[in-house]
């Protein structure tokens, strides 16, 4: 990374328990701080974690329940049930009933009261969307249920006990909340540190790594019970619980989420904040590794962190990086065994719930997906493990799709547009008990202005 001027802040690196890199950047160096953005979301989640393991919250509260003063008297009404009937856990794994982060429609509203005040874009826990403003909230809670901030909480239940720092903190948002979000100002040590606890608690041998911490210490609240728990929660925080294939800005970004910890290939989990902060955790590789960086204004800069740590770190100096062209394809998006029984449960004709919907329904079955709106059908063909031949579907459109079940249940198919038209159209079907979500996003200039967003939806035959 040196060689291209990248804008790199800082590198540690640890192996087996060993520092075997430890580079600062100008004008950063090791007892400066640095803005963690994102990664404040990760260890949010710690905080909710530690308050289920205190039974003082369970993941499938309502998170309208703890805030009745937010809540509007429209909640109500039916078009808000589904902000009246998420869950914690829909929260963490970025299964909001939003499209986006609600304080962005309109920054001036009070940040947490403005995600009680927004009218949902459909039902939660169906599909993952990137929403900070639910970390945000969730750091609220931390602070309504402790009593205290989400760092500060975190210090009395393991931080104090690991080496962070006494003088981390969130950012507060303009209405003085703490931005549990993407307002985090720690050390790149204070990550490191951290990621050393979460390997240890993902093998589940917190108390042979920490035992001074597991058994308690006089005056502490703490003791094994509670971390046998928590170390169970650290587990599942950082196992695949959704997927991401869909609109992961990135290949790493593709390969799923779970309670706002990313999936990673190599079987690699992180914490990512904008820009190119990360803690990075390896437990096959025994391998943690710190970045923090300004990529913001670099293209593709964030990708070109990852791949440089993999092949660096974790493939023999370089010599075998798997970065080639069969390979430029997130593992997520590889077929599974099962695809063809699996898309087969899905196959069938539905229709969406909202009368003034562009999209009226669709029908899937073995060869095409074919979408129904006012304007007409729209047919789009797809193979499974590979794309179907290319063909002309409607006004010159020629495509080929393929589609690929994900480890959630949710289908994906990825549609290739060619000719004039060059892009991709991405569809979701997601299913949640006998709720079905239809999710577009197409990528490409001019053509099917209208395939984008969210459409509630249920089976008909």
């Amino acid at each position: 990374m040196d060689s291209f001027a990248f804008p790199m802040d800082c590198v540690l690196v640890q192996k087996d328990g060993k520092l075997i890199k430890e580079e600062y950047y100008l004008p950063y160096h090791a007892g400066k701080m640095h803005r963690m953005f994102s990664i404040a979301k990760s260890y949010t989640s710690l905080a909710i974690g530690a308050l289920i393991c205190e039974e003082k919250l369970r993941m499938e509260d309502h998170i309208a329940d703890y805030f009745p003063e937010c809540v509007s008297t429209q909640i109500q009404d039916d078009s808000y049930a589904g902000l009246r009937n998420m869950t914690i856990r829909d929260m963490l794994m970025m299964r909001t009933c939003f499209a986006q982060t609600t304080y962005k429609k309109n920054p001036k509203e009070n940040w947490v009261e403005s995600f009680f005040r927004t009218m949902p874009d459909h039902k939660p826990g169906m599909i993952f969307q990137y929403d900070t403003s639910a970390a945000l909230v969730l750091a609220a809670l931390v602070n309504r249920l402790s009593g205290k901030n989400v760092l500060d909480y975190l210090r009395d239940v393991f931080l104090n006990e690991i080496g962070f720092s006494k003088d981390a903190y969130f950012m507060k948002d303009p209405f003085d909340a703490d931005d549990g979000g993407s307002g985090m100002m720690a050390y790149p040590t204070d990550l490191l540190v951290t990621g050393k606890f979460l390997l240890a608690a993902y093998r589940q041998n917190l108390k042979e790594c920490y035992p001074h911490v597991v058994t308690g210490r006089d005056g502490s609240t703490y003791n094994e019970a509670f971390f046998h728990k928590y170390e169970d929660y650290i587990k599942e925080a950082l196992s695949f619980h959704t997927s991401t294939v869909h609109n992961g800005k990135t290949r790493s970004e593709k390969e799923g989420y779970g309670y706002m910890f990313w999936m990673m290939p190599e079987g690699g989990r992180m914490m990512y904040g904008m820009g190119g902060q990360y803690l990075l955790i390896y437990p096959k590789q025994n391998l943690i590794a710190v970045v923090t960086a300004d990529a913001q204004s670099e293209g593709g800069g964030t990708q070109q962190i990852l791949d440089w740590v993999e092949r660096t770190f974790l493939r023999d100096g370089g010599t075998s990086f798997r970065f080639v062209e069969k390979d430029l394809q997130s593992d997520a998006l590889q077929p599974a065994d099962s695809d063809n029984a699996s898309i087969a449960s899905l196959f069938g004709e539905y229709e969406t719930e909202d009368t003034f919907a562009f999209i009226t329904g669709f029908t899937l079955d073995e060869k095409e997906i074919r979408l129904r709106t006012a304007k007409g059908d729209y047919r789009f063909p797809y193979s499974v493990g590979g794309y179907s031949n290319p063909e002309t579907v409607r006004d010159g459109l020629c495509c080929c799709g393929k589609a690929i079940m994900q480890p959630d249940g949710s289908l994906y198919l990825c549609v290739r547009l060619a000719g004039e038209s060059v892009g991709m159209l991405h569809i979701m079907i997601c299913k949640k008990d006998q709720d079905f979500l239809l999710y577009l996003r197409k990528v490409a200039e001019y053509v099917l202005p209208e395939f984008n967003g969210f459409f509630d939806a249920r089976f008909i035959s």
